[in-house]
């Protein structure tokens, strides 16, 4: 990240992702066959932007900051464009350690699309805006500024009972989010401008000692909701469905009726096709209870990922919002975030000085790696054309810039950009630009976007005579099949092969690879079996038992009766009925024939379930067959604490003492089950790890068989005195002492 003391981040953490996302997965499945887990070893470990990688090429956004207005908040307060009330509530440090975060001081100056949003939504007439930004650009701050601008100058003249402003979010995590923030910014008030978090878990009603102790600016019960509505309610779609038809609700909005004058929309991109529709619907429904007219009432959405710089993409989302509250299109405005890029010392888009060794490069200083890299024409380029470029370009569009500019640019083809030695250098540059200055400015801010693809499942070749097994581990003989694949298909892509793909499945017992097919009974021909989608469950089985209802049962009875699971092995081996079958269609044929292929085949049985020919073992066949795959919880349980090796350390020193030394990550899934299953193994893996590493220093404490090396620990007494002579605050060599 910016301005660590180790230049290195990017180029590691990538390929740190990759390698032990690979290792993780043969870990799991642990695949028997040396030729087999060789080749999905260099496969798997394919670097980003490969087919075949678990990553996709790696998205760089510049994320300087963004563009700031020209008054501060204290000007503001002085013109009455802002409640200097409001202004002094915001810069009032909080006690409470959780809302200081949200002090904005009076000095600040807000960004600019903060300012023309409120500019527009103080406006006389009643506006609407919708507000696209980047991630951590305040859009928040860009709505609620105003609202709670004119709820403070409404509190002033007169007790606020009954909803004036409603906030909509998607997710009960957004809305529990909100809740630092209103309350950092509206308890100055004592009780003036209240707010209610409106969810599913919002108790009935409070005991009368826990709603004492309650600050004033809360709603935090249902009760004093419909007794008393804030003028601010902070809910979801299906509460205010409730809301609208439930008849114990109907106080807050008897109490509410021709009150309403906000309502936002926070991640309008969730508002699409049918869901939009809903929404509008809902929105119609709300002014009718609440007696209000549309143009009586300000809409407000923002999102971080919708539209993009063109007028094309501005009218579109001007419709957009105009259609979703129903509001005429001319009263609609569309405020974008823009960032602010520094610019470059003047006189130094001429030069061209080559750049030294990048190991080199690390050792400077951030002043000293700015400077060499101004006079790069290969840095500024680079720079220039990813802040050219909405400040988004790929690992691999980096390169071709990065090499395009290089003295050997005539030299350049698409096999050098695509070789994984020119992207982990462009990688590392990024690393360098990143830790280097010019004139107290970084040379260059990045956000990487890494998108981590799920395995689902291998695809195997029948025929061992498979093109495709040529140049790889594969060409074995232990390897009984063709080309490996992992995407589903039915047929082999390889030129003269042409022969059926079937899936590919592991014993969890000994690692033993199959490929599963179908036999229809009545004509003995096999087929590649269908074995779902991906599945959410990998190391750990699922101990529910998930069978469908009578009507499916039987269902499943009747498809059985006409096929039987059977599964492809090596013809050698032991214990099982070699057959021979056409590699075109399936069929049993004659050893003799055209296009005949030898395998080892069994299937389930006498109780119905398989049994390994490798180490015997016989369980239900979703236990003891498994597909090479691996879903969200094994992505997160990887890949989570990968990214917190990576989180810097909490600069307390007491941060030592914490777990992972004070990292914090917070990561978002739709997976409730997943989630839960990657807590479990999170704990598990935990405990384990700890225990391990227990054992390894008991174990190693006792030895006896070994007398350490006098020269050896004078060497290391040596190095240690010359480090604690250094400056132990150094950054450089504090994790070494």
């Amino acid at each position: 990240m910016t301005g660590s003391p180790s230049p290195r981040f990017f180029e590691p953490l990538i390929r740190d992702l990759v390698e032990r996302s690979a290792s993780s997965l043969l870990g799991v499945y642990g695949p028997r066959t040396d030729s087999l887990r060789a080749h999905l070893s260099k496969v798997l470990q394919e670097p980003a932007g490969h087919e075949q990688s678990f990553l996709a090429d790696p998205v760089f956004e510049a994320i300087f900051d963004w563009e700031t207005a020209e008054v501060t908040m204290s000007e503001l307060a002085k013109r009455d464009f802002l409640s200097e009330r409001l202004v002094q509530a915001m810069a009032t440090e909080a006690e409470e350690d959780r809302l200081k975060e949200y002090v904005f001081p009076r000095n600040r100056r807000p960004f600019t699309h903060q300012y023309v949003a409120w500019k527009h939504l103080k406006a006389g007439d009643p506006r609407s805006v919708l507000i696209t930004s980047g991630t951590g650009s305040g859009k928040t701050e860009g709505f609620l500024v105003p609202i709670l601008d004119d709820l403070v100058r409404r509190a002033a003249r007169k007790r606020l009972r009954g909803v004036r402003a409603l906030f909509l979010y998607p997710l009960n995590a957004l809305i529990n989010s909100q809740r630092d923030r209103l309350s950092a910014w509206t308890r100055p008030f004592d009780g003036d401008v209240r707010y209610c978090l409106y969810k599913g878990d919002t108790p009935n009603q409070l005991p009368k000692a826990k709603r004492e102790r309650l600050d004033a600016e809360l709603v935090g019960d249902r009760t004093t909701l419909r007794s008393d509505p804030p003028p601010l309610l902070v809910t979801n779609a299906t509460m205010l469905e409730y809301m609208l038809v439930r008849l114990e609700d109907r106080p807050i909005i008897d109490q509410s009726k021709g009150l309403l004058r906000w309502i936002v929309l926070d991640e309008a991109h969730t508002y699409q096709g049918s869901r939009s529709a809903e929404i509008a619907l809902l929105l119609r429904r709300v002014l009718h209870a609440f007696d209000v007219k549309p143009d009586e009432v300000r809409f407000i959405a923002t999102s971080a990922t919708i539209g993009d710089d063109s007028k094309e993409s501005e009218e579109r989302l001007r419709d957009f919002l105009a259609d979703l509250g129903g509001v005429r299109r001319e009263t609609v405005r569309v405020v974008r975030g823009a960032r602010e890029f520094p610019v470059l010392s003047g006189g130094s888009d001429t030069s061209d000085e080559p750049l030294p060794p990048y190991d080199e490069l690390r050792r400077m200083t951030p002043s000293e790696r700015g400077s060499r890299l101004e006079s790069s024409a290969v840095a500024r380029r680079l720079r220039r054309k990813l802040l050219a470029s909405d400040g988004v370009l790929t690992l691999g569009q980096l390169t071709k810039i990065r090499l395009s500019a290089a003295p050997a640019a005539a030299t350049e083809t698409p096999a050098m950009v695509a070789s994984p030695e020119a992207r982990r250098e462009t990688l590392e540059l990024i690393d360098i630009a990143t830790s280097a200055q010019v004139n107290g400015e970084w040379f260059l801010r990045v956000r990487c976007h890494l998108f981590h693809r799920t395995q689902g499942g291998a695809w195997a070749c029948i025929s061992k005579d498979c093109p495709g097994r040529a140049g790889t581990p594969l060409e074995e003989f232990e390897w009984p099949f063709g080309k490996l694949s992992f995407g589903r298909r039915t047929r082999c892509d390889e030129d003269e092969c042409d022969a059926l793909v079937f899936p590919m499945v592991l014993c969890t017992e000994c690692g033993k690879e199959y490929l599963a097919g179908r036999e229809d009974l009545e004509n003995g021909t096999l087929v590649p079996r269908d074995l779902g989608g991906v599945e959410t469950t990998e190391d750990v089985p699922d101990l529910v038992d998930h069978g469908g209802d009578d009507g499916d049962e039987d269902e499943e009875e009747d498809e059985r009766r006409d096929a039987l699971d059977r599964y492809l092995a090596h013809p050698a081996t032991p214990k099982v009925p070699t057959v021979y079958r056409d590699q075109r269609t399936g069929r049993w044929v004659g050893p003799d024939e055209d296009g005949a292929l030898s395998f080892g085949e069994f299937g389930a049985e006498p109780s119905g379930h398989p049994r390994c020919p490798e180490c015997r073992s016989s369980r239900r066949t979703d236990w003891l067959l498994r597909p090479l795959r691996g879903g969200a919880p094994l992505v997160l349980r990887n890949t989570i604490p990968i990214m917190l090796d990576y989180t810097p350390e909490l600069a307390d020193r007491s941060a030592k003492l914490l777990p992972a030394k004070g990292r914090r990550l917070l990561t978002f899934t739709d997976s409730r089950q997943g989630t839960a299953r990657f807590a479990l193994q999170a704990q598990l893996d935990s405990e384990r790890n700890y225990a391990r590493g227990a054992i390894y220093h008991l174990t190693a404490a006792e030895r006896t068989d070994q007398e350490p090396d006098p020269e050896h620990v004078a060497q290391l007494r040596g190095a240690i005195e010359q480090l604690e002579a250094l400056d132990s605050d150094s950054s450089h060599i504090q994790h070494v002492i």
